[in-house]
């Protein structure tokens, strides 16, 4: 199926809409002169999209399909209304006072809650403490590249064993010529 979308009110060609064929989860996006081409059969449900405009469906008869001429499709503009934002820059010393001076709420010590997170950590066999981190070593222990791969390799230690612990054999890696190819070997 093909057609051309445009704006209702000004009959303005409209780019990049998207255009989803939702029976058969394939989709395009509609060119600069607001042409499209999709794959579909009667009784698919083609849906079309934009920013700024509504939302339309269509239901894909044989009537349309047999449409000579590219059918139009119209989209209304269709505007939303967002609530004021107002944004104020903050000086790193600012921050860095705000994240420093962080201090987490309490909380009450549940005995049932706790004997119950032991019992977890034990299932799940880490072995280790149960360990709240300050704000500023939370943040460098979550994003830093170095701290994420060494989670990464204790992770892998923790499943599969230390490497150390493994024999390795060298292994011979080479290519048939073709003196040495046989008819019938793969190469």
């Amino acid at each position: 199926m093909s057609g051309r979308i445009v704006e209702r009110s000004s009959m303005a060609s409209l780019y990049a809409v998207h255009v989803m064929n939702m029976s058969q989860k394939v989709g395009t996006i509609s060119k600069i002169d607001g042409r499209f081409r999709i794959p579909a059969k009667q009784g698919d449900t083609i849906w079309f999209s934009s920013l700024g405009y509504g939302r339309m469906s269509l239901i894909v008869t044989k009537e349309i399909l047999s449409i000579e001429k590219e059918p139009l499709v119209y989209l209304e503009e269709e505007a939303i209304e967002l609530q004021s934002v107002e944004i104020h820059g903050k000086t790193f010393a600012q921050f860095r006072e705000e994240v420093l001076s962080f201090r987490p709420k309490a909380i009450e010590f549940n005995e049932q809650l706790a004997k119950r997170l032991d019992e977890d950590l034990e299932y799940l066999g880490t072995g280790k403490p149960f360990t709240i981190q300050g704000p500023v070593s939370f943040l460098y222990e979550t994003f830093n590249e170095k701290a994420r791969l060494s989670r990464a390799i204790q992770r892998n230690r923790e499943k599969y064993g230390n490497p150390e612990d493994y024999k390795t054999y060298p292994i011979k890696i080479g290519f048939i010529t073709e003196e040495e190819e046989q008819p019938g070997s793969l190469h």
